[in-house]
């Protein structure tokens, strides 16, 4: 991703570190991952040490350090998921 996309996307919420989790989500988005590049140019740009990008990139399940595939698919095997009829599906 160039680095205007990704400067608009840090525009679009005023640069605020506040906004750090949906700056990243909308990267992901575009990018389908987070690239580590991507992630060290948001810190220079933003003045946010990477090691806190990184960390909340690692921390949130729908963010993801490694290009997925198009569609994803969770499985539930919980409890909830099998009361209503999940092994049946």
């Amino acid at each position: 991703m160039e680095g205007s996309k990704i400067d608009g996307i840090i525009r679009q919420y005023g640069g605020r570190e506040s906004a750090i989790l949906a700056i990243l989500q909308d990267i992901q988005a575009e990018e389908k991952y987070l690239p580590k590049e991507t992630l060290e140019y948001v810190s220079q740009r933003m003045q946010i040490p990477l090691g806190q990008i990184f960390r909340i990139a690692t921390f949130y399940n729908a963010l993801s350090l490694k290009p997925r595939g198009r569609h994803k698919i969770d499985v539930c095997l919980g409890t909830a998921c099998h009361v209503r009829g999940g092994r049946e599906s």
